[in-house]
C-alpha cells in the first residue's frame, strides 16, 4: 500500500508540474499574443495615419497642379504679348529709321 501511496504521490506531483508547465507555457502565449495584438492595433493605426498623409499630399499636388497649369497659361499669354510688343517696336524703329533717313534728304543740298 505504501508503494502504491507513494507512485500516486509521484504521479500526482508530475502531473502538477505539468499543469504548472503547460500554465506557464499558456501565459506566455497569451502574452505574446496581447504583444501582437497590441502591434497589430499601432501598424493599423500608422496605415490610418499614412492613408490620411497621402490623401493631403494627393490633393496638394492636384492644387500644384492647377496652379502650374494657370501659371504656364499666363506665362504663355504674357509670351504673346511680349512678341506682340517686340514687333511693334520693330516697326515703331523702321517707321523712326524712314523718317530719319527722309529727314536727312530733304535737308541735304541737292549738288
Amino acid at each position: 500500500m505504501k508503494e502504491e501511496n507513494q507512485k500516486l504521490r509521484d504521479k500526482l506531483i508530475s502531473m502538477e508540474a505539468a499543469k504548472n508547465q503547460t500554465e506557464d507555457k499558456l501565459q506566455s502565449i497569451t502574452n505574446r499574443s496581447d504583444s501582437l495584438s497590441n502591434q497589430l492595433e499601432e501598424f493599423e493605426k500608422s496605415i490610418a495615419n499614412l492613408k490620411a498623409e497621402l490623401d493631403t499630399f494627393s490633393r496638394t499636388n492636384e492644387m500644384v497642379e492647377g496652379q502650374f497649369e494657370r501659371q504656364k497659361s499666363i506665362n504663355e499669354i504674357l509670351y504673346n504679348q511680349l512678341s506682340l510688343t517686340k514687333v511693334e517696336q520693330n516697326e515703331v524703329c523702321e517707321k523712326f529709321h524712314s523718317q530719319d533717313l527722309e529727314s536727312e534728304n530733304k535737308t541735304k543740298p541737292l549738288t
